[in-house]
């Protein structure tokens, strides 16, 4: 049994269905092949070069930006190599990308207030984008609609990545017509209207169940109104409610989170931090250095199933070592295994780049175990429980408080996609960790990490580690 008491609540770290991404193998490629001829004069070199695709090039990548380091004393985000030869054909990665997304999730987009706005008087501060006719008992009444800006980028954006679909309260005598202006590039592939919504004391809940079927971690909702997906809370993404303000980026905001998460948006598990202010990722690149400035890169570590996995019961397996935590009035032992290779990968990382746990964690009880790991004194930083955020009642780890705005020079390993979800796109899911002594996703790991010194910017990397 985890002792969930003091590693983070049952629903923050739940073991049902989260971790199927993490499990992909990072070093899945196809090897180079060469004739038996071509072998046979190339002799012992070639063979010792017939590998992955990937390793070749994450050894190449390894032994530049070694050499980088050590003919720069300060790198930043500013200095260094821009992406070497695999990185400046960038953009034929990306039908890898769309393949890999080929089963694609749904985003459920509510209409009114959320996509447009329609009033039966023309509106006084914008322009009208079309007028619809609808007829109510016999007569025909005109609807004045605007637009929300940026609309149809916000369509087309979110459709390479994602099915679309359109789940309104509105009457479809309405709503069909305005989807029919709204949709001239037929991205919305499902629309469902008032008869498809689930009446709740006269208010109108939309069941996520009729698009995705049993497979709601596929799906999320985006509305202005939480009542509207109150049958599945988990799935909605709240959004500013549009009357008229035609300066209003709120898609814009939202399409560049979903540009980000479509990589782990794997369950129920993506929160998009409504109040929280979305980077501007061109006025970043002429910031002057700040006192947050790190002149080593971050790498982020969460702690249990990542490094550790801690249990209140005697494990199956040899442990390595027990903390004792009190719990109300009770002392109570804490088993610890160590994920193997534990020890040379945090001596590795902490040779290039300055170590930080973030743990939801409780400090009584992660304080032990990191003194117990970190005999070299490799971490430099330690964050717990009470510096994550609480959205939804779950533990959210802000990757701000570690490095200001620099967050191209971050990023977080953790084996839940939540604990990330405000900076998704600097996430590096890692399989989770119980009892498999046989298991190497750390060493594994290392190797794509030591490369990340060669970009720019680390979220770059990442990018290409999950195309990959």
């Amino acid at each position: 049994m985890a002792c969930h008491g003091f590693l983070g609540t049952p629903t923050l770290r739940s073991s049902h269905g989260r971790h199927n991404h993490g499990r992909r193998n990072r070093h899945q490629h196809h090897q180079s092949t060469c004739s038996a001829a071509a072998v046979a004069a190339a002799g012992s070199i070639f063979t010792s070069l017939n590998k992955s695709i990937f390793t070749f090039h994450s050894r190449l990548l390894r032994c530049v930006s070694r050499l980088f380091r050590l003919t720069s004393a300060t790198p930043s985000r500013k200095q260094g190599y821009k992406r070497l030869q695999k990185h400046k054909h960038h953009h034929h990665q990306q039908p890898s990308l769309r393949k890999h997304n080929d089963k694609k999730r749904t985003i459920v987009l509510d209409l009114d207030e959320t996509l447009v706005h329609s009033s039966m008087e023309p509106p006084v501060r914008a322009n009208v984008d079309f007028m619809v006719r609808l007829k109510i008992q016999g007569m025909v009444i005109p609807m004045f609609v605007v637009k929300r800006p940026g609309v149809t980028e916000f369509l087309d954006r979110i459709s390479k990545n994602y099915r679309v679909a359109v789940f309104t309260a509105g009457l479809p005598e309405y709503a069909s017509q305005v989807l029919d202006k709204l949709d001239t590039n037929r991205v919305i592939t499902q629309r469902l209207y008032r008869d498809s919504c689930t009446d709740m004391n006269g208010r109108y809940a939309k069941d996520l169940s009729l698009v995705a079927k049993t497979d709601l971690g596929s799906v999320l909702i985006v509305d202005d109104n939480p009542f509207s997906y109150s049958l599945q809370p988990d799935n909605g993404v709240h959004i500013k409610p549009f009357v008229d303000d035609m300066e209003d980026q709120e898609l814009m905001k939202l399409a560049e989170f979903f540009d980000g998460c479509c990589q782990c948006f794997t369950a129920t598990t993506i929160i998009y931090p409504t109040t929280t202010r979305h980077d501007d990722y061109t006025k970043l690149e002429n910031q002057p250095q700040t006192e947050h400035t790190n002149t080593k890169r971050t790498i982020i570590l969460d702690l249990d199933e990542t490094l550790v996995h801690s249990t209140t019961q005697m494990p199956g397996v040899r442990y390595d070592f027990m903390v004792l935590v009190k719990m109300e009035s009770e002392i109570m032992p804490i088993f610890v295994v160590k994920r193997p290779g534990l020890t040379e990968f945090l001596e590795r990382l902490g040779e290039s780049f300055e170590v930080v746990v973030f743990t939801a964690g409780l400090e009584d009880y992660a304080s032990q175990v990191l003194d117990k790991i970190d005999r070299k004194g490799v971490i430099t930083q330690r964050l717990y429980r009470d510096s994550c955020r609480e959205v939804n009642g779950r533990y959210v780890k802000d990757l701000s408080m570690v490095v200001g705005e620099d967050l191209g020079s971050v990023l977080i390993v953790d084996d839940n996609p939540s604990s990330y979800a405000l900076q998704p796109e600097n996430g590096v899911p890692i399989k989770a960790f119980v009892d498999d002594l046989r298991d190497q996703e750390l060493m594994k790991l290392v190797d794509f990490l030591e490369i990340c010194y060669a970009y720019e910017d680390m979220r770059d990397a990442v990018q290409d580690f999950l195309a990959n």
